[in-house]
C-alpha cells in the first residue's frame, strides 16, 4: 500500500459523510415525522447566511495562498498546509510540510516558474469545519526561451481552524496540458 494512501481514502469518506455542500442545502434538524413520535437529531445547520460567510472567508483564504505562493513561493506553498496536509500526485499522496517541500522545490527552483488558480466553486460542510474549493489552474515557466503554459483542474480541502483560519488538508490536480498562449 502506498503510505498515506489510507490517510487520502479517509479524508474522501469525511468529506462525503461530512456534507459538504455548495449551495448550502443540505442536512435538516427535527423529527423523523414517524407514527411513534421518534425523533432523530442531526447536527445543527449554519443559518444560510452563515454559511455565505463561511464560503467568503474561505473564497479569501484561497485568494491568499494564491498570493502567497506568488510573494513566497515555495515556503508560500508549503505554509498553507496542515502539518498533515496532503498532495495527492500520480504516483502517492505526498504527506507534511517537508514532504510537500520536497515535492514542490524542483518547480519552484526554476525563477520562470508561476502558479495561479482561479476556484469556480466553494463549498462548507454542513458544521462548517470542512470546505472545498475547485477550478483551474496554469502553471508558467520558460523552456529554451519559449514561454510554457500548462493547464489543469484542482479540488482543494480545507480545515477551519480553531482561529477561524483555514488551512489545506489536501490538495489534488489534474496532470496538466500543455497549449499555446
Amino acid at each position: 500500500m502506498i503510505p498515506g494512501a489510507q490517510q487520502a481514502r479517509g479524508l474522501f469518506a469525511v468529506l462525503v459523510f461530512a456534507g459538504c455542500s455548495g449551495s448550502g442545502d443540505m442536512g435538516t434538524s427535527g423529527s423523523t415525522g414517524s407514527d411513534q413520535g421518534a425523533s432523530t437529531r442531526q447536527p445543527s445547520v449554519p443559518a444560510e447566511s452563515d454559511r455565505d460567510r463561511l464560503r467568503s472567508e474561505l473564497a479569501a483564504a484561497e485568494a491568499t495562498f494564491e498570493r502567497a505562493v506568488s510573494d513566497r513561493r515555495l515556503d508560500g506553498w508549503v505554509e498553507t498546509f496542515a502539518p498533515n496536509g496532503m498532495m495527492i500526485q500520480p504516483d502517492g499522496p505526498v504527506v507534511g510540510h517537508q514532504g510537500i517541500r520536497t515535492a514542490m522545490a524542483g518547480a519552484f527552483a526554476d525563477s520562470t516558474f508561476r502558479l495561479t488558480w482561479t476556484p469556480d466553486l466553494i463549498g462548507v460542510s454542513d458544521d462548517g469545519t470542512l470546505g472545498y474549493t475547485t477550478g483551474r489552474y496554469e502553471r508558467n515557466r520558460v523552456v529554451d526561451g519559449e514561454e510554457l503554459a500548462q493547464r489543469g483542474s484542482y479540488f482543494t480541502v480545507w480545515r477551519r481552524q480553531p482561529d477561524g483560519g483555514w488551512l489545506v488538508e489536501a490538495d489534488m490536480g489534474t496532470e496538466p496540458s500543455s497549449q499555446p498562449d
